[in-house]
């Protein structure tokens, strides 16, 4: 829905002493009142009226809780697990601020754990990849442990079912930095034997077209 327009006025920056509110001075308002209050979507629709308006009036004060804004609607976002939204609130607050402390590392966990939705369970090597990296710099994210776990664990499965003994002990080892866990200790131990016995095995036909081994 197109944004109202301010009526035309002679006053476009904050009303001096005695003068009469502008609307843009009742949008400045409306904004100020709901960004108190914290609700964060009403005053990002006041402080964007009056910046369609007037970009200039009392534009570093209207930067400064733009930015503001959009963080706190990316929390929410985020803890509403609407990764999307919450990524694109994200960026807008880095447009305004390209340095702000720990903004683009939210960013970044979040981008990388909705391309581990796109790859798990599709491609183990993308998805492990982009699971360590959410890993190693925050272990305790969402359920990246749990998917890092089951990542490595699975892969291992196709790999000792295409005869990649080699491979499959370096995932199953893998797997074991994250929990420990005899069935998978013995798995490991199993797929190291082969390993030493006859290296990786040339692949034939389609790889992980059979099923894993349990």
């Amino acid at each position: 829905t197109p944004l109202p327009a301010a009526t035309p006025t002679t006053a476009v920056t904050a009303a001096g002493a005695g003068a009469a509110p502008t609307i843009l001075d009742g949008y400045w308002a409306e904004a100020q009142s709901a960004f108190k209050a914290g609700r964060w979507q009403e005053a990002l629709t006041s402080l964007k009226l009056v910046q369609q308006s007037d970009p200039a009036y009392r534009a570093v004060e209207l930067k400064k809780q733009l930015f503001t804004v959009y963080i706190n609607l990316a929390g929410e976002k985020d803890n509403a697990d609407n990764l999307e939204e919450a990524l694109r609130y994200y960026d807008e607050a880095l447009k305004l601020d390209p340095t702000a402390p720990g903004i683009d590392q939210e960013r970044e966990l979040i981008a990388n754990y909705l391309d581990v939705l796109t790859y798990f369970d599709v491609d183990w090597e993308q998805s492990i990849a982009l699971l360590e990296t959410i890993y190693a710099v925050e272990p305790l994210y969402r359920d990246v442990e749990e998917r890092l776990l089951e990542a490595y664990t699975r892969y291992a499965g196709q790999l000792s079912n295409d005869e990649q003994w080699c491979d499959a002990s370096e995932q199953y080892n893998a797997a074991l930095s994250v929990a420990a866990d005899v069935e998978l200790q013995q798995r490991q131990v199993a797929a190291q034997s082969q390993c030493t016995k006859f290296g990786n095995v040339a692949l034939t036909g389609t790889p992980g077209a059979r099923t894993p081994l349990t």
